[in-house]
């Protein structure tokens, strides 16, 4: 499992959260007034099995946040997201889907 965690600084449920798939599969969710923190890259390479890399930028809709999850062709996985329990955490994992294909 590969797990990616974005903190926020306060409570928020995306606005919304797609999938694209194909020969550039990615994660997309947007944030509402949400900036990036000056502190924080916006793109950060990770390498593994299923994510390639994290990108995040203003996403032209106002005051709001873009973060894209580009994904490894053909790495079958599954997306779930949660809000961790007592904290401004936005937690995004990516596991092997064992849902069998037809």
């Amino acid at each position: 499992m590969e797990r990616v965690h974005i903190e926020l600084d306060r409570y928020q449920k995306p606005v919304f959260m797609s999938a694209l798939e194909g020969d550039e599969p990615r994660v997309s969710v947007a944030l509402k007034d949400a900036k990036l923190d000056h502190g924080v890259q916006n793109s950060i390479h990770a390498g593994g099995r299923f994510l390639r890399c994290v990108r995040a930028d203003a996403n032209g809709t106002g005051n709001g946040l873009s973060i894209v999850l580009d994904l490894c062709p053909d790495s079958n996985c599954q997306v779930r997201y949660t809000h961790c329990l007592g904290t401004n955490l936005l937690r995004i994992d990516l596991s092997d889907d064992h849902r069998k294909k037809t």
